[in-house]
């Protein structure tokens, strides 16, 4: 059940984008609500769709989309607050929707104390302190992604955009 629950979410997931980058937000709102309800911490709904609905003039309904899935993942971390992979998702949702960067900072940072060799959780760190404007520190902290996976080629991509001051 859960392999097709996660099918269907992405396929719902991949046509309400598609809507949104479209301007169909009505058409994207139903098959948003079915994503969450189906995998309410999967944060690739905001991830996907809040840039483009803010940068769209769609600021309510990209509140909204956010405060959904913050609001589950918050809930998650109460009950569970060792869930490293919750607090970096959480953190990588700020990340990348350029909200509560400090905030994310702190997640972050709770995330890699539980687990520290994770490279996923340190490029979340690294996203972050260079979205701060720290950027050696995330300079050396992309640099542990590479020395932890050295094959992974975002982590190298990162590295560059970093040096380069790329956003």
């Amino acid at each position: 059940i859960s392999s097709l629950r996660y099918a269907v979410s992405k396929e719902r997931l991949c046509r309400a984008a598609a809507c949104v980058r479209q301007d169909r937000i009505d058409e994207a709102k139903r098959p948003l609500q079915v994503t969450h309800r189906l995998q309410p911490l999967d944060i690739e709904a905001v991830i996907q769709c809040y840039p483009t609905l803010i940068e769209k003039g769609h600021h309510e309904f990209a509140e909204q989309l956010f405060a959904q899935y913050e609001g589950a993942l918050k809930r998650q971390i109460a009950q569970w607050p060792r869930d490293s992979t919750s607090l970096n998702n959480l953190a990588w949702m700020y990340s990348q929707c350029d909200r509560n960067l400090e905030e994310g900072l702190t997640l972050s940072r709770q995330a890699i104390e539980l687990a520290p060799n994770s490279p996923v959780f340190l490029d979340t760190l690294a996203e972050l302190l260079y979205r701060n404007g720290q950027t050696p520190e995330a300079i050396e902290a992309m640099r542990g992604c590479v020395k932890l996976d050295p094959r992974d080629k975002h982590y190298r991509e990162n590295l560059v955009r970093f040096s380069r001051g790329d956003r």
